[in-house]
């Protein structure tokens, strides 16, 4: 599941860990961080808004979130085994399945990692972009409709931001 929500265009920013922390302390909690907001630049009107019809400058040399994503999802594709199985759920507010765009003709039947599967999937995973919310359980069902789904990968920046989005 590739969160390709608007939030992956933001920086990747690793994070520190402290060498004599123990391994229990340095779990993630399920927090999401909050990135400061860039400075205004010369175009921006005084609320600090984008005026209309200027295009929001980027900084050189950034990597973004889905940039990572994107780059670690191709590994794990490539480590996989010719024998398994896989489907690849790209979602924002939206969600597009990788089985059913590119195999239409298999259902909700997983194709196995052939040559062609796998260059397919590494097209696919290429041509994701980061616009939209983060809508978390509606990806978590769609991806356990399949029934020979035993291992769900989430590579996601934060909590849902649409749909359900209550914390328990």
């Amino acid at each position: 599941l590739l969160d390709c929500s608007e939030s992956m265009n933001e920086e990747y920013v690793p994070r520190k860990r402290e060498p004599d922390l123990k391994a229990k302390d340095t779990r993630d909690k399920g927090q999401t961080v909050v990135v400061k907001p860039e400075k205004k630049d010369e175009r921006s009107a005084p609320d600090g808004k984008q005026q209309r019809g200027q295009v929001k400058k980027k900084k050189k040399n950034v990597v973004t979130r889905i940039s990572v994503a994107k780059r670690e999802l191709k590994e794990v594709i490539q480590r996989f085994k010719d024998t398994h199985r896989v489907d690849i759920l790209r979602f924002n507010s939206l969600t597009t399945d990788f089985v059913a765009t590119a195999f239409p003709d298999e259902g909700k039947k997983l194709p196995q990692l052939t040559p062609k599967v796998r260059e397919a999937a590494n097209a696919f995973v290429e041509q994701s972009k980061a616009e939209g919310l983060t809508d978390l359980l509606k990806v978590l069902r769609q991806a356990l409709e399949y029934s020979e789904v035993d291992t769900v990968y989430l590579l996601s920046d934060g909590a849902p931001t649409v749909g359900v989005v209550t914390h328990v």
